[in-house]
C-alpha cells in the first residue's frame, strides 16, 4: 500500500515534540501492512474511517483502493473534539 499525508496531517506532524514525533512516523510506516496493524479501529459516523492508536496521539486515515490516505496527526483530547 501507498502512504499519503493531507496538509493537515504535515502541519500536525510539525506541532507535536520530536520525541513523539520519531514513534509516530514508524507507526506511519506500518501503515503499509494495513490490515494487519495492531491498534487500528474502524470509526463509525465519522470520517477518516479509521483511527491508529499510539499513546496519546492518534492517527486519522481513511484507506482508498491501495492508498491510506492520512488526514490528521493528533494528541486524544483535540481528536475527540474534532470529529
Amino acid at each position: 500500500m501507498q502512504i499519503e499525508l493531507k496538509k493537515s496531517a504535515v502541519k500536525d506532524l510539525k506541532a507535536i515534540p520530536n520525541a513523539a514525533k520519531v514513534h509516530i512516523h514508524n507507526t506511519i510506516s506500518e501503515l503499509v501492512n494495513f490490515p494487519n496493524v495492531r491498534q487500528v479501529k474502524k470509526l463509525t459516523q465519522f470520517e477518516p474511517a479509521y483511527r491508529q492508536r499510539i499513546g496519546d496521539y492518534r492517527i486519522l486515515f481513511d484507506v482508498e483502493g491501495d492508498k491510506i490516505l492520512i488526514g490528521r496527526v493528533l494528541h486524544r483530547q483535540e481528536s475527540y473534539k474534532t470529529r
